[in-house]
């Protein structure tokens, strides 16, 4: 008893060398916590790793994957106040209609997909006030019109026709982008003749946005422009093209100034890199559109043996005998070249870190299970281009969009009756109508 006396004297009246030691545990033990809250998806992911290296699993326990979520102090974003109408409201009900208007912005936001919108009411000075804060929706007018828009039912059916230029709307066009192409011929000469590209746009480009420049576009990528770097990553710096381009846009004139690695200015100027890589997927039942009959657990196990005898030289066929995903059979499951950005987040975590013409260990996606196959690597090319623009005319600027769907003469005056019913299983609504006979039935 005389040692487990001294052992709780020292714990609970410890000495002031012995809470400098509890101090100490106690940082330690914050610290521990703070980086498991923190980085608890890294945690999980490096025994996840362990064990798809290893073939066992790992007996430690994961912990819980925190969100973090921007406000509009970080993120950005836009702040609303509405100030309701209380003055045909009875004092008694005002409480629960400001409640209910909150409610109906609520559901009208979360159907527009806003990440965790807050909104809230406040009652101050007899005024009644609902605050909406919407994290990332930058334009207020967008904002405005995501919560102020009612809601309109319209009847509509497939449109099959679509309509033609006339004789005299094709006549305009053709004679418009002839007379487009011989001014861009006369100023291409000028150039060839030696004339200064960037004082030739200024005086004739059609690009607003690159015109007061001298037609200078900035330093682009394929992923930014992948039709202007068609034509100028075929160019050397300081030449020019020497015969027209017709693009999109219409017919151009264009320089290339100057190529370059693209780097990320956040990483010590790190050269950023695209990849080429080709992958195998095993899906299993509960995912959105998988019809493999696997379940989660069938599903590792096939893609560990899988991987177990995976070879550069075997891969593609690998992939058309066992792959999930639709065509497979066909690509070979084929990527070809993408950057950061493109992929999921597991998926490009695991291709950039591992070294080119290795397979890599099995990554979990909201797909499925992936092994990965990176082909090769390379750094991103940018190009400081200029232009000269000169638009043309195309029979959508004319006679516009041709609509799928168009209205018909059916409106709410037909309507008799009508119900809505609700399947919790796909969270998809059935509508019902029914309409008198000057109407229709659906």
């Amino acid at each position: 008893m005389q040692e487990n006396d001294n052992i709780l004297n020292k714990l609970f009246h410890p000495s002031p060398r012995g809470r400098l030691w509890q101090i100490f545990v106690l940082i330690i033990f914050l610290a521990v916590f703070g980086g498991l809250v923190d980085g608890g998806k890294y945690y999980n992911r490096g025994v996840d790793w362990i064990a798809n290296k290893t073939g066992q699993p790992v007996g430690w326990l994961k912990v819980g994957e925190v969100p973090f979520r921007l406000g509009l102090d970080l993120q950005g974003g836009s702040h609303l106040v509405y100030e309701a109408d209380m003055s045909a409201i009875s004092e008694k009900d005002k409480s629960s209609a400001i409640e209910g208007v909150r409610d109906v912005i609520e559901r009208r936001v979360n159907v527009f997909g806003v990440s965790e919108p807050i909104v809230q009411t406040t009652v101050s000075g007899g005024k009644y006030r609902v605050i909406v804060e919407l994290a990332g929706i930058k334009d207020i007018n967008e904002a405005i019109n995501m919560i102020g828009e009612t809601p309109l039912l319209e009847f509509k059916e497939q449109a099959n026709e679509s309509r033609e230029l006339t004789e005299d709307e094709k006549n305009k066009m053709d004679a418009a982008n002839e007379q487009a192409k011989a001014q861009a011929e006369e100023v291409l000469g000028k150039l060839l003749s030696g004339g200064d590209f960037a004082a030739l746009a200024k005086q004739y480009s059609q690009d607003e946005k690159t015109k007061s420049n001298g037609g200078d576009m900035g330093w682009i990528t394929k992923k930014d422009n992948s039709e202007i770097v068609s034509y100028v990553s075929g160019l050397k710096k300081g030449e020019i093209t020497n015969d027209l381009v017709e693009s999109s846009e219409g017919y151009e004139i264009l320089k290339l100034e100057d190529t370059r690695e693209k780097t990320n200015p956040f990483k010590d100027n790190e050269v950023e890199k695209e990849i080429k890589a080709s992958h195998l997927l095993i899906c299993y039942d509960g995912i959105e559109g998988c019809s493999s009959g696997l379940t989660k657990e069938d599903a590792y196990a096939k893609i560990k043996q899988i991987k177990a005898k995976a070879t550069p030289q075997n891969f593609d066929k690998l992939v058309r005998e066992n792959s999930t995903e639709p065509n497979a059979a066909q690509t070979g499951g084929q990527l070809g070249w993408f950057s950061k950005g493109d992929m999921v987040k597991p998926f490009e975590d695991a291709v950039f870190s591992q070294a080119v013409g290795t397979i890599s260990f099995v990554v979990e996606t909201q797909f499925g299970y992936h092994l990965i196959y990176k082909e090769a690597e390379r750094p991103i090319i940018e190009y400081k281009a200029r232009r000269i623009l000169f638009k043309t005319i195309s029979k959508q600027d004319i006679i516009g969009d041709q609509k799928e769907w168009k209205n018909t003469e059916l409106t709410g005056k037909n309507l008799k009756h009508a119900n809505v019913q609700f399947d919790p299983n796909d969270n998809s609504p059935t509508v019902g109508l029914e309409f008198d006979s000057e109407g229709a039935k659906m």
